[in-house]
């Protein structure tokens, strides 16, 4: 995943929210050309953990 298709998968977190995230939870992702890649699994492991907590954007944005 890209990192705007990461933002969008997390509902729409900032760049730098995600840099904090990337720091955090020691993500691991791939240096390109074209910027980071990421795994998809460990995006969607972090976006289940992120609905658990109450305040999380993308336990807000999942019913969209």
């Amino acid at each position: 995943m890209a990192m705007s298709d990461v933002r969008e998968c997390l509902g729409g977190l900032s760049r730098q929210r995600v840099h904090e995230l990337i720091r955090k939870k020691n993500l691991q992702y791939e240096e390109t050309s074209a910027g980071r890649i990421f795994l998809a699994s460990e995006i969607l492991q972090l976006k289940k953990e992120m609905e658990k907590h109450p305040r999380s954007k993308a336990r807000q944005t999942k019913g969209r």
